[in-house]
């Protein structure tokens, strides 16, 4: 049963990820074109950081993993809260626990 959950709940952090790209994807031509994908990266985290839904912080969490983790686990912590039902993003709080 908790195999079944995680995958299916794993795919939706996917599919979140995934919608995020298109969202931005107009964006995200408009910026490189500028030459800076670095601005980009943190320009997409503030705006997934400011949505309230848990993939949303889950994914600025991700982003944000590779230059603060602090604010990394801050903000996957923020979503593994706001959905405690979901395994995929208590395992991404472990897993940022360890690093």
């Amino acid at each position: 049963m908790w195999g079944r959950i995680t995958v299916r709940r794993a795919f939706s952090l996917r599919q979140a990820a995934a919608a995020a790209c298109i969202v931005l994807q107009p964006w995200v031509i408009t910026v490189q074109a500028a030459g800076s994908a670095e601005r980009h990266l943190e320009a997409a985290r503030l705006e997934l950081e400011r949505r309230p839904d848990a993939d949303s912080l889950a994914a600025a969490g991700v982003l944000t993993a590779h230059h603060d983790r602090a604010q990394a686990l801050a903000l996957v912590s923020k979503a593994a809260d706001s959905a405690p039902e979901r395994a995929d993003l208590v395992w991404l709080q472990l897993m940022l626990c360890q690093q």
